[in-house]
């Protein structure tokens, strides 16, 4: 575990971990309660893929996956959304 954290410390990667982290199992991480985190993030895909003139939006979750066909609305709508989800990163 030192080895993996030291690691990302020397190639400047932050770790961003509510708890201390003591290991790792096959199928979780082991936290400094002692025990695996409950709740897991849902796996969601929401993109537009952009191509200088039309853009294609992409959406899929653990039920579905839909594509849009490629729309020049698309290409302009995508900068939009890039600054309202980038806007709670920043």
């Amino acid at each position: 575990m030192e080895g993996l954290l030291g690691e990302m410390r020397k190639r400047g990667i932050a770790t961003y971990l509510g708890q201390p982290v003591k290991g790792f199992t096959a199928g979780s991480v082991i936290t400094g309660a002692g025990e695996p985190p409950v709740a897991r993030p849902r796996p969601e895909l929401i993109c537009i893929l952009d191509s200088l003139n039309a853009g294609t939006l992409v959406y899929r979750d653990a039920r579905r996956s839909w594509v849009l066909p490629s729309l020049r609305p698309m290409h302009w709508a995508k900068p939009y959304f890039e600054r309202h989800y980038l806007r709670g990163l920043r």
